[in-house]
């Protein structure tokens, strides 16, 4: 947890103790050694944590990279995964046989897991581009190349001069 701001949509700003949940996707904050999630988004405006800037859309935190006549988003996002068991001769399996389970809560959601298991959080952030109040999605170079349609040649050569991935935020934010 890192100290943050919330602002409000009336200009009010409140310090807490905040973080952002990628498994349930919500903005978390912690009060007397209790994570609560943020439910109240429609009526904050942006929230800043290390240097970081996020902002709401519907129920979700978007961070946001860059604000021009294109806005660049991150959508972060993770999923909770069992790591693979033990099996015979010192190999491991995703399918082997469990038999215990309980529950591991993420704020105010709950996740069924296998009991006493290390688990991995595997991220999966999603990229958005807005431009004219249009949301894009970017899942790779067709996608960024419809999005600047108008700029095609440009893309093209900014692409073409490095290798660009599109998987790689710093490398969207600089085209």
């Amino acid at each position: 947890f890192y100290v943050g701001v919330v602002k409000t949509l009336n200009g009010e700003k409140v310090v807490l103790n905040l973080n952002y949940n990628i498994v349930t996707e919500k903005m978390v904050f912690m009060q007397n050694n209790q994570i609560f999630d943020i439910t109240s988004q429609s009526i904050i405006d942006t929230v800043f944590i290390e240097g970081r800037k996020f902002v709401t859309h519907g129920k979700l935190f978007y961070e946001l990279l860059a604000n021009g006549e294109a806005t660049f988003f991150i959508q972060h996002k993770g999923s909770v995964k069992i790591p693979s068991k033990q099996v015979g001769y010192g190999g491991t399996s995703d399918v082997a046989s469990t038999s215990y389970v309980s529950n591991m809560k993420l704020g105010n959601d709950r996740f069924r897991m296998e009991k006493a298991t290390e688990i991995i959080i595997e991220p999966g952030s999603l990229y958005w581009i807005r431009i004219d109040g249009n949301l894009n999605l970017v899942n790779g170079k067709s996608s960024l190349l419809k999005i600047f349609s108008d700029k095609k040649t440009e893309v093209k050569k900014f692409m073409g001069r490095s290798k660009f991935d599109a998987e790689n935020p710093d490398q969207i934010n600089n085209l």
